[in-house]
């Protein structure tokens, strides 16, 4: 957005382009100050703690082909508390009851690639797919031992669909 901002600049009469510096600021306060508003809004009211989000195991590039292996389902979440289109997939699929259970029954396996801060291997683990961005989701399983990515927004309906295939249920 700011580059295409930079860009109108370079327009001949551009009223954007004359004010690209303030609307170049602007962005960038608004860039760091939603987030946190944001995630404010995201904290649980009550003191019990959030219990699908304690079922997610830390990433391990290295467990996922042997868990595929033992026949589990592994389900990746690239994700990082600066990423708003994370914390709603988080919010209303990732971190929902119905994954809870899913992530309960031992199956279905959660890792998650906490990106908020730079990390080599989650970059390199993104960019083996051709992917520099999150969030990022990946579904492997006994039928699909390379992985399905799934699209940025998530659904339950696609979760479900995906876990399906690639177990071969």
């Amino acid at each position: 957005t700011m580059g295409m901002v930079l860009l109108l600049k370079r327009l001949p009469g551009s009223v954007l382009g004359r004010c690209s510096g303030l609307i170049v600021v602007f962005l960038s306060v608004a860039a760091i100050t939603f987030p946190i508003m944001w995630n404010t809004g995201l904290k649980p009211t009550s003191a019990r703690p959030d219990i699908s989000t304690a079922m997610w195991r830390k990433f391990d590039a290295v467990q996922i082909k042997k868990l595929v292996a033992d026949g589990k389902t592994v389900l990746v979440d690239v994700t990082a508390d600066w990423c708003i289109t994370c914390q709603l997939n988080k919010r209303f699929v990732l971190n929902t009851s119905r994954v809870a259970e899913a992530l309960k029954t031992g199956s279905i396996i959660g890792m998650r690639a906490d990106w908020t801060m730079p990390n080599d291997e989650i970059a390199e683990y993104l960019g083996s797919f051709g992917h520099f961005g999150i969030p990022f989701n990946v579904v492997y399983g006994p039928q699909k031992p390379d992985g399905i990515v799934l699209p940025e927004l998530l659904t339950n309906a696609l979760l479900n669909r995906v876990f399906n295939e690639v177990s071969g249920m």
